[in-house]
């Protein structure tokens, strides 16, 4: 009886151990799809200012424009309380823009980052999905950098 508890043991051991594996490869692929094309190291990056700090009130969003790989992209920024964050202007199920020219990134209570084509919602600090069209796929955000008085976006 007590080496059959401790295989029982050990096979509740290995299939906890199998299962954290498959979470771990899942989760190293999810990174390896939604990572952007290359990690930069703080040596790597370049800053390039964007706005200065006092243009985005807490609530507010903002489009820019900036070039990658020879192609110019739009994204928006948004400041939800009181952090800046900035993503690609594309919504990931229809591949239209978010923000079209002043209007807000944010539905009516400021607490998400609305769609303006299908009124999917996206967290404002990470990007996720959290209702709508699009529960697999999340916005692209952009690196910036909020320092002394100035917005700007980390390449």
């Amino acid at each position: 009886m007590l080496g059959w508890c401790k295989l029982a043991l050990t096979q509740k051991n290995l299939r906890k151990l199998f299962i954290l594996n498959c979470l771990l490869i899942t989760a190293e692929a999810f990174l390896l799809m939604h990572a952007p094309d290359a990690i930069l190291k703080s040596s790597d990056s370049a800053l390039h200012t964007l706005m200065k700090s006092s243009e985005l009130a807490d609530g507010m969003s903002k489009l820019f424009h900036y070039s990658k790989n020879g192609e110019t992209v739009e994204g928006f920024l948004i400041r939800y309380q009181g952090k800046v964050y900035a993503y690609v202007n594309l919504c990931p199920h229809a591949y239209e823009p978010i923000v079209l020219g002043s209007q807000s990134a944010f539905n009516s209570d400021k607490r998400y980052i609305v769609c303006r084509e299908h009124f999917a919602m996206f967290n404002p600090e990470t990007g996720v999905c959290v209702s709508g069209p699009c529960p697999i796929a999340d916005l692209v955000k952009i690196d910036v950098l909020e320092q002394d008085g100035t917005i700007f976006l980390v390449l």
